[in-house]
Parts: C-alpha cells; structure tokens; sequence
C-alpha cells in the first residue's frame, strides 16, 4: 500500500494554499476576517467539561466524569479518554463536509476545525504523548478524494505540540463504504464492527510506542477507533487516548449540552 505520494501532494497542497483563506465566512459567506464569523461561531454548540470523557455524551448529572454505559463497559475498552470538539448539529455539519468533501474550501474548514481541537487537547498533559495517528485513509478512497482530512488534522496537532505524526505504520486493508450510503441497520455499531473487523494492519514500529493519540474527524459508534485502538494495544501499547472534531448526540444528549 505504497499512498504515500499522494499523503505527500496533500500535505504540499497545504503548504501552498493555507495562506489563501477566504475573507468571507465559509458557512454564512458574510464578510469576516477569520474563517468563521463570530455569529457563526456562537451558533456551533461546544462539547465541554459536562460531557463523559470517555463517549462525548452529555452527562446526566456531574456527580462523575463518566457516564453509566462507560462506567459498565470501560474495562472492555481498547482507548481511555476521548476529546471532541463540536456537537454535531446543523450548523457544524456544513463545516465538517466543507472539511472531507470540498476541496476549495477544505484547508480553511480543517483550519478552523483544527484550532478547536487544539483548545481540546491543551486542557491535558500533551507532552505525554508518544505518536498522533490519523485514522487510516484506504488508498483507493485518498485517490478518489485527493487528500486525506485526518492527516492534515493531525499534522496541525503534531506542529502545535511538536509531537511526531505517524501516518504509515497503520494501514486499512478494504476500501470500506461511506457511512452516509450506508442504511439504518447498517450504521449500527454492531454492524461496523464487523466489517471492521481485523481491517486495520498495524506495522512494526508500533511496538515502541507507549502512549498515541489516534485522530479522526467524526465520532459516530466510535467502532472505528475502537477497532484501531484493539489492534495498537495488540502490538502493546499501553495507553490510547482519541481525539475528533465532532460527536454525534441523541436528541436527550444534546438537549443537556445545550443548557
């Protein structure tokens, strides 16, 4: 799976385009000075310290930085702690497509979606981390797509952090479909699971690593990075904390986090 040429054009596309952000905001295409304007910004809803920082979901109560599913299953759990950045809600999910689907528009969403991880991920010990891993993009999908989102997230975590970005040693082995042509019953976690089911080949430049960040842009079931995290710690890494722009929410979910 030799991608790394076209990892390589993207990341050079990046470098020679980032200077060229819009003046108008990228989701109300008013004038703005920034790539979201300030009400567009205001409009987003913010995962903040009320969620479970294990799923992203809204807590009940905040008696416990846990909610009572992950209470229950986190002993079965490959990573500990999940950061978000965004609910995913009507005003966040144009953004997210500019991001993955637009690629006029992609640097100056993933800059922004980018920074807001930043805030995230500098509420903890980031020097504690050994590697950032972008969730693996299947080289037919790079092709069809011309870059890949999770590694240019990754790649603004690395250079804000100086922490290395490994995008090589994990590699997915079938091009799977898009969630969004998937039906119902098929974007089940328990459906997901299985077709990612050993999909993730993991080189062996794992073994030395003690504590990853794995990246990705939106957390639906979390089978994903689930499914990758199962197979970092097979080849024995000891500590896997996940990070992603969005987070889906159950209407109770995010009725709670807007209060």
């Amino acid at each position: 799976m030799k991608i790394k040429p076209y990892l390589q054009s993207s990341w050079l596309f990046l470098h020679a385009w980032l200077h060229k952000l819009p003046n108008y905001c990228l989701l109300c295409e008013q004038t703005a000075d920034q790539v979201l304007c300030h009400s567009c910004l205001e409009a987003l809803v913010y995962q903040n310290d009320q969620v479970c920082i294990h799923c992203g979901l809204a807590l009940p109560t905040f008696s416990s930085r846990r909610c009572g599913a992950c209470l229950i299953a986190d002993q079965h759990s490959a990573y500990e702690r999940l950061y978000t950045a965004l609910a995913y809600t009507t005003t966040a999910v144009p953004l997210l497509h500019k991001a993955k689907y637009q690629p006029r528009q992609a640097l100056s969403a993933l800059s922004q979606l980018g920074q807001l991880l930043i805030e995230q991920i500098e509420l903890v010990q980031a020097d504690e981390i050994d590697v950032i891993v972008p969730v693996p993009l299947h080289p037919q999908r790079l092709r069809q797509r011309g870059y890949h989102q999770t590694l240019i997230l990754a790649n603004y975590l690395g250079q804000h952090f100086n922490i290395p970005v490994d995008y090589h040693t994990c590699q997915m082995k079938r091009c799977l479909n898009s969630q969004a042509t998937l039906t119902k019953t098929e974007r089940t976690s328990a459906a997901r699971q299985q077709r990612l089911q050993n999909n993730f080949v993991i080189g062996k430049a794992a073994k030395a690593w003690q504590r990853v960040l794995i990246v990705d842009d939106v957390i639906t079931t979390a089978t994903t990075v689930e499914a990758l995290a199962q197979q970092l710690k097979k080849q024995g890494v000891q500590h896997i904390d996940v990070c992603a722009c969005l987070r889906t929410h159950s209407p109770q979910s995010l009725q709670r986090l807007r209060k």
